[in-house]
């Protein structure tokens, strides 16, 4: 069995924000949010990491009252906005556009090594739920910290939290399957009108066209403050491996915990092998994508999801894409990360 370091397992910071007011809804080491412009932020953590090699995971909204279209959530474009001490962002709606747009609900999780001498509020920093879930059966897989998932409707469904928030700031992370679609690409959007301190909706979506449809391997992560009371098993709310990895150029593990390698598969396609296999192929994997070296003038955002129909989420390994959205799934190389939680 691998040795693990498990203060790297535990997040270093997140954040809730909403570029429309704009504001910070919940954070933890988040000493604030600069908004740039339209769709576009700066996170400034108020711990700086030691490097620049810390990893992300996100989720954007889904817009059910206007053009049902849901957000992607990506690191600033020019390849130059990550830094120790902060990262932009940029939002956009995954309609044929390259234009930004402020969202209302936005989440990013930042896991990675603090400068020297850090000191973190690691109860504030701890998962407090997370799920993989098939709505194609549909099936539970595994979770913590949830009572149960009601199923809406074609890609729709609402996850019950068995312990309550305390407040309605907290936030997500995501990553979903393409089920083996060859034309599209598929991300799972929070619908920005249903979040309770009991429950959140959310919907898996074909972005080619905007509709929700029933995926395999949709995972979500939570992070927040908790109400009072409720049983928490520490070591299942602690991610059991992640990986900061660059594809572009010569492809690079920029930095990692508990995983052994990143097999370079080709052009926006790699499979993590993890250095201590999962239990099953029940875990939950959350991540996030770049889209620098995209040019912003043509740059449809990125998205990054679990490749095929389940066959590459397997114990040992994960096999993910990262692609410019709304061009026939064609591959990307990009900055992206990938985080998972489950039983080893």
């Amino acid at each position: 069995m691998a040795t693990v370091d498990h203060s790297r397992l535990i997040p270093k910071a997140w954040v809730s924000y909403d570029q429309q007011t704009p504001a910070i809804n919940g954070s933890e080491n988040v000493a604030s949010v600069t908004d740039n412009s339209v769709g576009n932020f700066t996170l400034v953590w108020d711990t700086d990491f030691a490097s620049a090699s810390y990893n992300m995971a996100v989720c954007g909204d889904f817009d059910v009252s206007g053009q049902n279209q849901e957000t992607s959530v990506t690191e600033d474009g020019t390849g130059s906005g990550r830094v120790a001490g902060s990262c932009v962002m940029e939002t956009r709606k995954t309609n044929n556009t390259a234009n930004l747009e402020d969202r209302l609900v936005t989440g990013i999780i930042a896991f990675g090594d603090l400068v020297s001498g850090a000191t973190v509020d690691h109860p504030a920093l701890m998962c407090r739920g997370w799920i993989h879930y098939d709505q194609t059966v549909p099936t539970l897989h595994d979770s913590e910290n949830v009572a149960s998932v009601t199923d809406n409707a074609a890609g729709d469904f609402t996850v019950n939290w068995d312990t309550d928030f305390s407040d309605t700031n907290y936030a997500f992370a995501q990553l979903t399957n393409d089920n083996a679609d060859s034309g599209s690409d598929f991300l799972i959007a929070e619908d920005e009108s249903a979040r309770a301190v009991g429950s959140s909706d959310f919907f898996s979506v074909r972005l080619r066209n905007n509709n929700p449809q029933d995926m395999q391997e949709n995972s979500i992560a939570a992070f927040g403050a908790v109400a009072a009371g409720g049983t928490w098993d520490m070591p299942r709310l602690i991610a059991k491996a992640w990986v900061a990895y660059d594809q572009t150029g010569t492809p690079a593990v920029e930095d990692s915990e508990n995983v052994a390698s990143v097999t370079d598969n080709g052009t926006g396609d790699y499979t993590i092998n993890w250095d201590t296999d999962f239990a099953s192929t029940s875990y939950a994997a959350v991540g996030h994508t770049s889209h620098e070296d995209q040019p912003t003038s043509t740059s449809r955002g990125m998205v990054i999801y679990e490749s095929g129909t389940g066959s590459n989420h397997l114990a040992a390994s994960l096999t993910v894409w990262t692609t410019q959205r709304h061009n026939n799934k064609t591959g990307i190389d990009a900055r992206s990360g990938v985080m998972a939680f489950g039983d080893q």
